[in-house]
């Protein structure tokens, strides 16, 4: 089954480990790999239960690596988050965990893409203006982003005490935020 999934068949991955749990198997990776093909295959309450299936085996990066991912795909960031750092807490280099987490933060992000548009093509007076308009929405919704690109944008400016106090700000409002 593993070999199917990671070689982009998932449906015949998710054949196989039905295949084996039919047959009696009860391994915490065919779980694992259950889950993961289903994921593939947005059956997500499949995958959700083969994940879970697996935690309750004992603790696993893994299973809680899925699950985060699964919340992802169903934009509960809250829960994502959760897993993800859950993952993280037992296996704090799991390549696939930190990814994870750095695209639910990265999503945080589009709030201000007309800010870090103007930055990158210099216009750091646009970027501070178009980051600042977005203050409270991001208020709204505990997200960083704004506050971390009004930091960048007045770094560029060269207005270094305001930048200090954007990205103390930032980091207020989330400690955990990728910068």
């Amino acid at each position: 089954g593993w070999g199917l999934y990671r070689a982009g068949r998932s449906l015949e991955s998710l054949q196989r480990f039905d295949s084996y749990f039919n047959a009696g198997g009860q391994d915490t990776s065919g779980h694992l790999g259950r889950g993961w093909a289903s994921l593939a295959l947005s059956q997500n309450a499949k995958a959700s239960v083969s994940f879970l299936a697996a935690l309750n085996m004992g603790i696993n990066a893994d299973a809680h690596t899925g699950l985060g991912y699964l919340a992802l795909s169903e934009n509960r960031n809250e829960d994502a988050e959760f897993e993800f750092k859950a993952a993280l807490a037992i296996a704090p280099s799991y390549a696939v965990a930190l990814s994870g987490l750095s695209t639910l933060k990265f999503q945080q992000t589009k709030i201000v893409s007309d800010g870090w548009n103007s930055y990158w093509k210099g216009d750091y007076e646009s970027a501070l203006q178009s980051c600042s308009d977005q203050l409270g929405h991001a208020a709204e919704t505990k997200n960083a982003a704004a506050e971390d690109c009004r930091g960048w944008s007045l770094l560029s400016l060269g207005r270094y005490e305001q930048a200090k106090e954007a990205f103390e700000s930032a980091l207020k409002i989330d400690p955990g935020f990728f910068y």
